[in-house]
């Protein structure tokens, strides 16, 4: 009861104050089994949590469209609940099993950033089959040739976090590189890959959600030059575009990283807002192109309503 209280009345000493600022959120795989963070790279956000998530913010913010987030913030007054925006990153089969359906339920805006990796051409993304490589209990032999000096066996034999440094190592190199890496791990794992089709695409479309670009490639963008850059900022946009059957005008950068370079290939490509990972509050000097994102995790709820709290008392 204790806690319950002061959380009550932070909220309430926090709307009260004249700070114009909003919080986006970024999710990626929500579902059942929960997922460990400690061996997985993208572990599942359970479905409980998730809900629960859900019915904190609907109870407690304004949720808002995400392109309606700076906007929001900046029309905010005191006494008025603060706004947040839902995003979701990479085209997750879960965004339509579970995410959608859980957010139509309680009636919360959101948009999904996609790669359109299943629109015209099939790509499937090399963090998976890392994971599967890792995940095998026959994973002989443990080196890549195309990374020989990436050294597999802590990930093996889950050592916490080390699936994610090793994957952090792959995320870095230089675009022909990872290609290289890309391909050995396909090979390697066999795996088929599953995106979200074109149907599922317009199903998120239809139902009101904002779709918004991640790149066809999911390159890490600050690794690329000018031309692959600006290359990168239009490669399959069309292809999702024409099964939404609208101009795509927010982005989310790949891996959550992007700088001055990036941001302006981004507004030159005409983008009006893009995404970045990293921990900020939107605030009236946020640069539309770099709009910070915290990443819903899965804590215990009063955790998650802890850091929104204080994310937004500027703590």
């Amino acid at each position: 009861m204790r806690l319950h209280l002061r959380r009550f009345v932070d909220l309430r000493t926090a709307r009260r104050s004249t700070r114009q600022a909003g919080v986006a959120l970024v999710y990626h795989r929500v579902g059942d089994p929960p997922g460990n963070p400690q061996y997985e790279l993208v572990p599942c956000l359970g479905s409980r949590l998730f809900e629960e998530q859900l019915h904190h913010l609907r109870e407690t913010y304004h949720v808002v469209p995400p392109s309606r987030l700076l906007d929001a913030a900046l029309d905010r007054r005191p006494g008025d609940p603060f706004p947040v925006a839902i995003t979701f990153d990479d085209d997750l089969d879960s965004h339509v099993d579970v995410a959608a359906p859980a957010l139509l339920r309680t009636g919360l805006p959101a948009a999904f950033f996609l790669c359109g990796a299943a629109v015209g051409a099939t790509y499937g993304f090399w963090w998976e089959d890392f994971q599967a490589l890792v995940d095998r209990p026959d994973s002989q032999p443990l080196q890549l040739h195309s990374l020989p000096d990436l050294d597999l066996a802590a990930a093996v034999r889950r050592v916490p976090y080390a699936i994610h440094q090793a994957a952090e190592r792959i995320e870095r190199l230089a675009p022909e590189r990872r290609d290289a890496v890309a391909a050995e791990l396909r090979m390697r794992v066999a795996r088929r890959p599953r995106a979200l089709t074109a149907s599922d695409i317009g199903t998120l479309a239809s139902a009101g959600f904002e779709i918004g670009f991640h790149t066809r490639r999911h390159y890490l963008l600050t690794t690329l030059d000018d031309a692959a850059l600006s290359t990168a900022m239009t490669e399959g946009r069309e292809g999702v575009e024409a099964v939404v059957r609208q101009r795509l005008g927010i982005l989310a950068y790949p891996h959550g990283k992007a700088d001055v370079r990036v941001a302006e290939a981004a507004r030159s490509a005409g983008y009006k807002f893009a995404f970045t990972a990293s921990h900020a509050c939107v605030a009236p000097a946020t640069d539309p192109l770099m709009i910070g994102r915290i990443e819903a995790q899965a804590v215990p709820t009063r955790e998650f309503v802890r850091t929104l709290a204080a994310s937004l008392s500027g703590a």
